[in-house]
């Protein structure tokens, strides 16, 4: 019997109603994995209850969940402790075997959930809730129900906040679609209208059809539209081979939080299953980039003995507030957490530069580097001429005129530092002179 409880007699002095009993209670962990056991996952702390028994097979149940800490792992919500929330419900028990939840309410500030659940031997069998609103945006409802060796999931309505579980997949680095075979199997389809991200982007008509067998990630296909009308279509196929393509590359970046200077672009990003590490390329045309402040400082820092930055090399002001590529590329890798690019380039008629190394490690880290050239259609001629661009040009996509540099620390906000011996060398010799 919980350490805390109550017990109050009827309510209700005529003998031919059935009397009430109600407990009320506080109970630990300890008393709450006793009555219900395998929440542990998701709740924490004391419960305050109330339980009103209404007749030989059901009650009435109240909960004060202010001191609990409630976690939904797998999309990544959380409400602590000292958040005020309630939760009341009917249940109902059959032998103790088969058991209903109905009229189930969560209920906090900014978060509701209403809907009605039965569990068998102490395991979810089906839910429905017409009404889920984890995030201050959300508005949708969700079905579960177990089929023979795993879930069926189902969700619908008009608005769903991405941005909880965006910010659970970068904290565990995403996840990995080889792995064991075992385990039950997952399926889940969605139809919403509105889907939220970051920096205030969304995408809507969003169509969702996800499938995973254990650990391993069968199916997992989307297709959306931004908010600027282009298409975005993510396709996975054989379980081994992602593919996503948009004509929106900066809303894409900015909805998932990860970089927001973009504009524009045609997207195509395909990877592919080896073992346990994912290789591909990434290709974007056409985009624009704005007030990028590390830009500027290759252009503006001061390196060399006489201290010349790239503008007073060139003798003008090189304009990178909104600096235009028709192409960006890099070969990529992931390995154990770690995404690493190589081969990298982006092409502009006024700048450009080639880039290499960890992109972003297991532990948020930035460590690349590379060579920053101004004016790159008119340098790219010497790479270009036979013999020129043999020996000085260093190649297709290095020109006569450029400076090295190195972007080190949190993937978030990189150091940039320049090599001061790397300004206006010819690429043959730049490259010496290239971070190690």
């Amino acid at each position: 019997m919980p350490a805390e409880f109550a017990v109050t007699e009827p309510v209700d002095s005529n003998s031919a109603v059935k009397r009430e009993r109600i407990i009320k209670a506080t109970l630990n962990n300890a008393q709450r994995d006793k009555l219900v056991p395998g929440l542990s996952d998701m709740v924490d702390g004391p419960i305050v209850a109330e339980l009103t028994r209404l007749d030989e097979k059901r009650q009435a149940v109240s909960l004060d969940l202010s001191r609990t800490a409630l976690t939904v792992p797998w999309i990544g919500w959380t409400k602590g402790s000292g958040i005020g929330a309630k939760a009341q419900f009917e249940v109902a028990s059959d032998a103790g075997k088969q058991t209903s939840l109905s009229g189930f309410q969560l209920s906090g500030d900014s978060f509701g959930v209403r809907g009605d659940l039965q569990l068998s031997d102490g395991a979810l069998t089906n839910a429905s809730f017409s009404h889920v609103q984890l995030s201050p945006a959300d508005n949708y409802s969700l079905s579960v129900k177990r089929s023979k060796g795993g879930y069926e999931i189902s969700i619908g309505g008009s608005t769903v906040d991405m941005r909880p579980i965006i910010t659970m997949l970068r904290a565990n680095n995403g996840s990995s679609a080889s792995g064991s075979s075992e385990g039950s199997s997952t399926s889940l389809r969605a139809q919403v209208d509105r889907v939220v991200g970051f920096n205030d982007e969304h995408l809507a008509n969003v169509a969702l059809n996800f499938s995973s067998r254990g650990s391993n990630i069968v199916r997992a296909d989307v297709s959306a539209v931004t908010g600027s009308g282009q298409a975005v279509v993510s396709q996975m196929s054989r379980g081994d081979t992602i593919s996503v393509t948009s004509g929106d590359a900066g809303a894409v970046a900015r909805f998932a939080d990860l970089y927001d200077n973009m504009n524009a672009g045609l997207l195509n990003l395909k990877l592919k299953a080896r073992g346990n590490d994912w290789v591909g390329s990434l290709d974007v045309r056409n985009f624009q980039l704005r007030n990028e402040e590390r830009l500027q400082s290759l252009v503006s820092t001061p390196v060399g003995q006489d201290g010349q930055s790239l503008n007073s090399a060139v003798k003008k002001d090189i304009d990178v507030s909104s600096a235009r590529f028709q192409r960006g590329f890099a070969a990529l890798v992931y390995r154990e957490g770690t995404l690493s690019v190589a081969n990298g380039v982006v092409r502009g008629e006024q700048i450009g530069a080639t880039f290499q190394g960890r992109l972003r490690d297991a532990n948020g880290g930035m460590d690349m580097t590379g060579t920053f050239m101004p004016a790159y259609g008119l340098n790219r001629l010497f790479g270009e001429l036979p013999l020129i661009g043999a020996i000085l040009g260093n190649g297709r996509d290095r020109g006569l005129l450029g400076i090295t540099f190195k972007l080190e620390g949190p993937f978030d906000k990189p150091r940039l530092t320049v090599n001061p011996l790397s300004l206006i060398a010819p690429g043959v010799f730049r490259q010496i002179f290239e971070f190690q």
